[in-house]
């Protein structure tokens, strides 16, 4: 029985993919979203190369350059970010302190108040207690 009989052989279609090489290669189309990907990026790959040989030399070293002072770039304000949340984070760690402080000291001064009335009315309680031991 040849591959013409089977009557299940062509029930995927078939795409024809240029390799890196310069072969091509027939690939079975899948579900997965991965191989879709894979594809792509081999498609992509080729297209790039095919563009890097028709650049010249001086028009690599201009996209070189370019690119290496973008990143650069890049680079200067990604640390300044980085100084930048440093900066803020130190900022609101003072901040949450110094409210656990002032927090902390109304509630001291709210007990220095209720202390010197304690003090106050056991004063006064000794001293009407001496009043009507003495009477």
């Amino acid at each position: 029985m040849g591959d013409d009989d089977d009557p299940g052989a062509d029930v995927y279609p078939v795409k024809e993919m240029t390799t890196p090489k310069g072969t091509t290669a027939v690939v079975a189309p899948t579900d997965s979203a991965a191989a879709k990907d894979e594809t792509k990026v081999a498609l992509q790959s080729n297209d790039r190369q095919r563009m890097l040989t028709k650049w010249t030399r001086h028009e690599l070293e201009d996209h070189y350059f370019r690119f290496y002072e973008e990143n650069l770039v890049l680079k200067k304000h990604a640390h300044r970010q980085e100084d930048r949340i440093k900066r803020m984070t130190t900022k609101l760690l003072r901040l949450t302190s110094d409210k656990k402080k002032q927090e902390l000291d109304g509630n001291g001064s709210k007990l220095c108040t209720c202390a010197r009335a304690r003090t106050s009315l056991s004063l006064k309680m000794l001293r009407t207690s001496l009043k009507v031991h003495i009477v």
